[in-house]
């Protein structure tokens, strides 16, 4: 699967920039304050997106823990380094995460590190 093939769920701490950089590249991309979930519990967030078949895109390194410790079911998470709130920043490694040639497993986590002078993305198909 390509990643143009999912609904994402937005994170609280996502600008609604990258929001609409993502709607404009053809994305069905839902911000969880739009859901009404805005301030609610991270373990809440990822089963909302498991529930409606949607990836989830943040900041956060939380829900490596729900996923990885609490063993919480998921589709797929991708976690945007460092964890800057202005949108702008991030527009260059969300550029780069869409020109990857990653064929997606279920369940999935991408982490995508912005560095001085390259953007780093980490993939791995989850397994229990």
């Amino acid at each position: 699967m390509k990643l143009t093939d999912f609904a994402i769920l937005a994170d609280e701490n996502i600008n609604p920039i990258l929001v609409n950089t993502l709607r404009d590249n053809g994305f069905d991309v839902a911000h969880i304050n739009d859901v009404g979930l805005g301030n609610t519990p991270d373990y809440v967030i990822l089963s909302y997106a498991y529930n409606q078949n949607r990836i989830v895109l943040t900041l956060d390194d939380d829900f490596g823990t729900l996923i990885f410790k609490n063993k919480q079911p998921f589709i797929g998470i991708i976690r945007l380094h460092p964890g800057h709130l202005i949108g702008n920043i991030h527009i260059p490694t969300l550029q780069a995460i869409l020109a990857t040639d990653i064929d997606y497993q279920l369940p999935f986590l991408l982490i995508a590190e912005k560095r001085t002078d390259r953007i780093h993305i980490r993939y791995r198909t989850y397994t229990t």
